[in-house]
This record gives structure tokens, C-alpha cells and sequence, in this order.
């Protein structure tokens, strides 16, 4: 068996390691003459077109007391892959290794990148139309979320190693999220390059997850009426008990708070609920917000303003003191029976130029991926929480200074001439 594998892998084009020394003690690393199946395996590369069988090889520590082994991009390390390849040497190689027999391109993850994130087109819509395309091809998987789980490592290894492109990132190769996010902290914080006078935030709460081991089980329902109404001819004497409860799983969070620039619509930061939509977590986002750099706010824009400022005007801190000004956004507002409902002279001054519906705005962008993120790992759903909002604040459009209104045929008609 090891002959017949050294004989074909001769044939094919073998990648090995470009390090010379051992990332652990330093030393010389050698390849061993006698070429054999624990030297030399066989992996498939996926490419954006094509499948093909390549070969990977082997190299040693030269050191009695460690003999590590190092493939092309990773060194077993504790029965881990540790990466030690920078993003800079992955391009130029092509490929990258996400096990010893499983490879893909460094072109096609860039392909795949962008396709979630833009496209919202997340790895297991990708693998189940590579399973149509090549699911014949030698070396493909025969299953469907063998293909996904192995391409969505690989996404997040690429997206880890293209942060830092020419330092080398020890991450595990088998699951990268999980060394680069603090599941005990729940804020993401977004500092802006320009100066920040507004802030808008609003919660997002079809983004969820299930519970991590070291984080305590669920014992508050979430808030609202139950989803599901039950027919009247279905309806027995525990049917007014249930209504009074919210089916919800126990081991799930409750959705993201976002704060945003409503000038620019860029992502100032993120606070994940554990609970439900507390004041006290929007407080605690806020307070982290206001003062990061570049931001000097007198305007809170919110749906629930008036319920929050009450709150903040019992809240010890200090962070709230430059605030003039709480107000509604245009959105919510008619719904408001309080005196929030309507704007004062200043008020309306104070929002010129303000697009106050810009947590609508990302909320809309951010639902496309509410099924990919809701069906991930505690660690990982959390990194793409933060990559996603890293490109929409990397790749956001100019908006137009003034927000202009919704124009039809009626309104046009009813204007004066």
C-alpha cells in the first residue's frame, strides 16, 4: 500500500513546507529519503472549476527531543494543526491546506469569501452545488456536510490570515474561530476614522445562537407573545397557560444590539443578548461607544428613546452626560402615544442631514445570513458576526446626504405647482 501510494504521488505535484527551521525549537528540518505513505499523502484540491489529486509531504524536526512534523501550511502541535504559514506565502503558494487530504485554493476561497458576504451564499449552498457538479469526480466527498464543514474551517483560517498578511497567525486549522473570540465577552467594538456627532442602535434579534458550555442555561423566556397561535378547535383548558408563555429553546442567546454613525451608516459597535433586550446591555454598549475616539454624540436616535432616557437618568455613569438629545426615528415614531411622537424646531434642526432609519437599513442587509449564522458553533458565529460587519463597514457605499422620501404618483399629483 505504501509503495503503490509513493509511485502515484510521484507522479502528481508534491507541496511541502517552505520552512527551513522548526516554528517550535528552531532547529533544521530534513526530508527523509525513503519517500512512504506516512511521508507522502495523497489530497484533493479544490479549485473554483475543477477538482484535482495533488500530494503533500512531510517535514521533520531535526531534534531527538521534539521531531515535529511540519506539512505545507501547518504543524502538528499537541495532536493539533497549527497554522504557520502567513497569508502573504499562501498566495503565493495557491493553496491551502485544511487537513493532510483535503486543499483548496487560495482563488477559490477569495470566490467563496465574497459569495457569503456579499452574495449571501454560505458554504453548505456551495458544497451542495459541488456535490451536483463533481459529485463523480475522484476524490470528492460523498457527503454534503463533509464538504461544508471542511470549506467553512478554510474560510475562516483565510479570513483570520488575511488581517495580518505578512505575519504568520498560530491558529488550529481545525477550528480557527476558536482562537481568536472571547465567547465570555459580548461586545464588538468598531472604532471610527471620522468623527462620530450622532448614534443610532437598535437590536437585531433573528441573529442567534446556542449556548456555550461554560455559559449559564436560559431561565427567562424571551419577551413578546408566543409565535404560534393555535386554532380555535384545537384549543383545550392548558391553551391559556401556553399563551401566557413564549416557546423558545433554553440554550439559545437573544439577538445582537448594533450602534451605528447614521451619518456615514458605518458600524460603531455590537453587544450580544444572553437574556433578552435589556437597558442595562444597551448602556453598557453605549457607554463603550461614546468613548472610543473620534466620537463626540449629543444625539441618541432609538426606537424605544423614551423609555431609555428615563433610564439613563438613573444610570451611574458619566458617559451620557454630552447627550442633548434622545430622540425616535422616523420609523417608530407615529407609534409612540408619548411626547416623543412629535419634534420640537431644534429637534428637527438637530436632525437635518441625520438618516435616523439606518439600523433598519443594516438590519435588512444583515437577514439574508440569519440562517448561516443561527446554525453555527458559539465561536464561530460570533467571528462572522464581526467579519460580516467589518466588510459592510469596508465596503459601504456613500450615502446621500439627505435622506429623500418615497416618491409615487399620488404624492406627485398632490404636490403644489
Amino acid at each position: 500500500m505504501g509503495r503503490e501510494t509513493s509511485k502515484r504521488a510521484s507522479t502528481l505535484r508534491v507541496y511541502k513546507s517552505n520552512l527551513k527551521t522548526c516554528p517550535c525549537c528552531q532547529k533544521r528540518l530534513y526530508l527523509k529519503k525513503n519517500k512512504n505513505c506516512s511521508q507522502t499523502a495523497m489530497a484533493t484540491l479544490f479549485s473554483s472549476e475543477n477538482v484535482s489529486q495533488i500530494a503533500s509531504q512531510s517535514k521533520f524536526c531535526a531534534k531527538k527531543t521534539c521531531r515535529r512534523e511540519v506539512r505545507h501550511n501547518f504543524v502538528w502541535l499537541g495532536g493539533q494543526k497549527i497554522n504557520c504559514m502567513s497569508f502573504k506565502d499562501m498566495v503565493a503558494s495557491g493553496l491551502y491546506f485544511v487537513s493532510t487530504k483535503t486543499a483548496f485554493a487560495i482563488p477559490y476561497l477569495e470566490l467563496c469569501y465574497y459569495r457569503l458576504l456579499r452574495a449571501k451564499t454560505s458554504p453548505g449552498q456551495e458544497a451542495a452545488v459541488r456535490l451536483i457538479v463533481h459529485g463523480s469526480a475522484e476524490g470528492m466527498f460523498w457527503q454534503q456536510n463533509s464538504f461544508r464543514d471542511h470549506l467553512l474551517h478554510a474560510l475562516e483560517g483565510y479570513a483570520i490570515a488575511r488581517r495580518t498578511p505578512n505575519q504568520v497567525v498560530p491558529f488550529n486549522v481545525d477550528f480557527p474561530a476558536m482562537e481568536v473570540v472571547k465567547i465570555k465577552s459580548p461586545l464588538l467594538l468598531f472604532p471610527p476614522a471620522a468623527t462620530v456627532t450622532a448614534v443610532a442602535f437598535d437590536g437585531h434579534f433573528g441573529v442567534h445562537r446556542m449556548l456555550h458550555s461554560s455559559e449559564p442555561p436560559r431561565t427567562v423566556p424571551k419577551k413578546g407573545r408566543p409565535m404560534k397561535q393555535i386554532p380555535e378547535h384545537e384549543r383545550s383548558c392548558h391553551c391559556k397557560t401556553n399563551d401566557a408563555m413564549r416557546q423558545v429553546l433554553p440554550d439559545r442567546t437573544a439577538g445582537w444590539q448594533f450602534a451605528l454613525d447614521p451619518q456615514t451608516g458605518k458600524v460603531l459597535g455590537a453587544y450580544e443578548h444572553t437574556v433578552n433586550e435589556r437597558n442595562q446591555d444597551k448602556a453598557a454598549l453605549l457607554q463603550h461607544v461614546l468613548s472610543m475616539p473620534n466620537v463626540h454624540a449629543d444625539l441618541l436616535v432609538h426606537d424605544d428613546a423614551c423609555h431609555f432616557e428615563k433610564f439613563v437618568a438613573t444610570y451611574d455613569s458619566n458617559a451620557f452626560d454630552n447627550i442633548e438629545f434622545f430622540l425616535v426615528d422616523t420609523f417608530h415614531m407615529k407609534n409612540h402615544k408619548c411626547h416623543k411622537n412629535s419634534r420640537t424646531r431644534k429637534e428637527k434642526k438637530r436632525l437635518k442631514n441625520v438618516r435616523t432609519s439606518i439600523c433598519e437599513a443594516f438590519n435588512a442587509w444583515l437577514r439574508p445570513m440569519n440562517f448561516f449564522l443561527n446554525s453555527l458553533r458559539p465561536h464561530s458565529h460570533k467571528f462572522w458576526v464581526q467579519e460580516a460587519i467589518t466588510f459592510y463597514n469596508a465596503n459601504l457605499p456613500s450615502l446621500p446626504p439627505i435622506l429623500m422620501r418615497r416618491s409615487t404618483t399620488a404624492t406627485r399629483n398632490r404636490r403644489k405647482k
